[in-house]
């Protein structure tokens, strides 16, 4: 297969920066996860010649998962990296089973048991509880999270049975709702819930916090997050699809050409582009002499609205710089700018060739 013109590199660039909606299952860690996704990637596009032997592939993701979580990972590769800072990860979505009974040292399922309640609560006063969750509240962590505690890992102090105070964070529960109880489960000591929560909730702390109010014990026993900001579960790709896909992908390319995958709907459904998920921002066109000044970091006149937007490059507009208007998915993000006082100045560059 011979090089890629340099015409189709702008046009294959989703290959080498993007946005994968990882569903990580049960069992793996988000680091483990993401070094498989940049993995199978990686010799993708080095079987492509779209990046060189040495060249490495930076990948960032959205939210940590636990390991014994599964759910929503959105993993950012290439140039898209530097767009996470700029997603509204705020509202999250998880579906949640607390044991009742049981308090372990972690919160969760992996800790060891350390206190017992013989008290198992009714569905009335679940329900009758969870409703003053709802709202503003303040929560203190387990000891055994990845928060720092002095530049060390909360969890790595616990282990090392270091004494220490965590602190107490605020945060929103939009939503928090029974929906399997005790009274319908195989197993009578478990209710599953569905909870819509802001950044940083540490959902096996809300478990220990609703069985405290209900003046029992209890721990999480699985953990599911549906939603991530704008990513959610309908629209995400299990690893072992993900897996299965690649190996398909890398044995068909060497049986067809690399302007084939340009078009190929497979791909770019797996592979989403870098502005992703990023529709709230909107967005500005720019080519020739502008495209150059904002390659180089140089301000220049701008006649649209003040404000904060996408910029993309396009090779089909009659003038330097125009507004969009409507979508097409032929123009090339190539970073962020701020219009301010007549001037477009660029924030943030990205490495696109």
């Amino acid at each position: 297969m011979t090089d890629l013109k340099k015409e189709n590199n702008l046009s294959l660039n989703y290959l080498k920066s993007g946005w994968v909606n990882l569903y990580k299952p049960s069992g793996k860690t988000s680091t483990q996860s993401i070094c498989i996704i940049r993995k199978n990637i990686t010799e993708f596009l080095k079987s492509i010649n779209l990046i060189s032997e040495k060249e490495k592939l930076p990948c960032g993701h959205m939210g940590t998962l636990d390991p014994m979580a599964e759910g929503v990972l959105p993993i950012a590769f290439g140039e898209a990296t530097k767009t996470i800072p700029y997603h509204e990860e705020g509202i999250k979505e998880y579906i949640f089973t607390i044991r009742w009974g049981e308090q372990t040292d972690t919160d969760d399922a992996t800790g060891k048991i350390i206190a017992t309640s013989n008290k198992i609560p009714t569905k009335e006063e679940i329900e009758k509880i969870i409703i003053t969750f709802i709202g503003n509240i303040k929560q203190t962590p387990s000891k055994f999270s990845a928060i720092h505690i002095n530049g060390i890992r909360a969890y790595d102090l616990a282990r090392n049975n270091q004494n220490f105070e965590m602190p107490t964070r605020n945060i929103t529960i939009h939503n928090l709702s029974l929906i399997q109880d005790l009274n319908t489960n195989q197993d009578n000591n478990t209710s599953t819930f569905i909870v819509k929560c802001s950044k940083g909730t540490y959902v096996r702390t809300l478990c220990k916090d609703i069985s405290e109010r209900l003046n029992t014990k209890g721990h999480l026993i699985k953990l599911i997050r549906t939603q991530n900001g704008n990513f959610t579960s309908q629209q995400s790709i299990t690893l072992d699809n993900f897996l299965d896909f690649f190996e398909k992908l890398k044995e068909n390319t060497k049986h067809k050409n690399n302007e084939s995958l340009i078009n190929d709907a497979r791909i770019k459904d797996i592979l989403k582009p870098i502005d992703y998920m990023l529709d709230g921002i909107p967005g500005i066109e720019i080519a020739n002499k502008a495209l150059q000044k904002f390659q180089k970091g140089i301000a220049q006149s701008c006649k649209y609205q003040e404000g904060f937007y996408k910029i993309y490059y396009s090779s089909n507009i009659s003038e330097d710089i125009k507004q969009i208007t409507s979508l097409n998915d032929k123009r090339i993000m190539i970073g962020f700018g701020l219009i301010q006082k007549g001037l477009l100045k660029p924030k943030k560059v990205f490495n696109i060739k």
